[in-house]
């Protein structure tokens, strides 16, 4: 699709740590370059654990150690020196990012946009001052000319918790690479020792939201039956601790594997028996995706979010956060038929190409420029 005048658009995102958003970003940055359009990156914690943007410009503000709150005043700074060089400000992380993108933005009178990547009323719940937030939200989100809503059931919980204006709010999914994904699975696993075994995985940052010590739980329950099967946990994050100190109690030290943050999760994926995503609310699930991709069998929670993704006993089955039973009954049954689990992991693959990212990324460079264009 050609417009007449490209703008120049800048991406705000927290940091350019280890992250299913980051990723995502990658993903649509190459895609809207690739189409001829100026685009940059600004990352309010001057962090670079990857290469993946290296060809992007990147600009910065504060270093990782530094709180983006109490460095508002500096952030803002640094904001009011890059803003002015572009058309297109879009903020593509929940709440501060995207409130420092509609106050930058609004104050040089650019278009703007914030992507809202979670089911907010779900993720407030879980952090510090959920009311005050609340109504930055519905603030905030007002403000900018569009939102960018990752799911439907985000769309949903936008109109009905914030009353953001329906008119401003588009519905894009992730987008997936199937090219990258083809070419990443080939690479070599960096614990091929380790994948000997069958292995079940996980991937996520660790935080509550993930449910990973539930994972732990789970993983116990089969451990002994099934002797041949170990567990990996991709991913990093607070709660890393607590999870090392559930393995030792569980005595699994020797069948679970924690390589915090991996670059190249594919290998891992392709080699894998099983991907277990047991979260307790997410705003898509990017790592279902990336698993669907490869054609991994999927257990999943049976979150409203997760069924825009997976149909139950057809491509991934889906169970009961409340009834751990459904999870374990549902793990032994992929372990156990082959023929059942590779009916999963075909259907799988057909299902995700609905996301590929000639298709996702036009849809959201269409969005970019039918509110640039007004």
């Amino acid at each position: 699709m050609g417009y007449s005048v490209k703008p120049k658009i800048l991406f705000i995102v927290d940091t350019l740590a280890f992250g299913g958003a980051q990723k995502v970003l990658f993903e649509q940055m190459k895609y809207i370059k690739k189409q001829g359009y100026e685009v940059a990156l600004f990352s309010i914690k001057k962090n670079m654990y990857h290469n993946w943007f290296e060809e992007f410009l990147i600009y910065g503000a504060i270093n990782e150690q530094q709180s983006i709150a109490t460095n508002i005043f500096v952030v803002l700074e640094k904001l009011k020196e890059v803003v002015p060089h572009f058309d297109v400000i879009i903020g593509f992380i929940d709440l501060f990012t995207n409130y420092l993108a509609v106050m930058s933005g609004k104050m040089h009178n650019k278009t703007t946009l914030v992507s809202s990547r979670v089911v907010l009323s779900d993720h407030l719940q879980k952090i510090d001052y959920p009311s005050v937030n609340h109504e930055m939200i519905t603030y905030f989100y007002n403000q900018a000319d569009g939102v960018i809503a990752l799911s439907k059931n985000v769309k949903k919980d936008l109109i009905e918790k914030y009353a953001i204006d329906t008119k401003k709010i588009f519905q894009v999914y992730n987008p997936v690479n199937f090219k990258r994904v083809e070419q990443l699975s080939q690479k070599d696993c960096k614990h091929e020792t380790f994948f000997n075994r069958r292995v079940i995985l996980s991937i996520g940052r660790m935080t509550e939201q993930k449910n990973h010590l539930f994972v732990l739980e789970l993983f116990s329950h089969i451990a002994d039956e099934y002797e041949d099967v170990n567990l990996c946990i991709l991913g990093d994050g607070p709660l890393r601790e607590s999870l090392l100190k559930k393995i030792n109690k569980l005595s699994l030290e020797n069948r679970v594997l924690l390589p915090g943050n991996v670059e190249n999760i594919y290998p891992y994926l392709e080699k894998s028996e099983l991907f277990l995503f047991p979260s307790l609310y997410e705003g898509l699930g990017n790592s279902i995706l990336e698993a669907l991709s490869v054609g991994v069998p999927i257990v999943a929670s049976n979150l409203e979010v997760i069924k825009e993704l997976i149909e139950n006993k057809k491509n991934g089955l889906l169970c009961e956060l409340a009834q751990p039973e459904t999870f374990i009954q549902a793990i032994k049954k992929i372990l156990e038929d082959k023929s059942y689990a590779q009916i999963l992991s075909n259907n799988g693959k057909i299902s995700v190409q609905r996301f590929q990212i000639s298709k996702i990324g036009e849809e959201f460079l269409r969005v970019i420029n039918k509110v640039y264009n007004g």
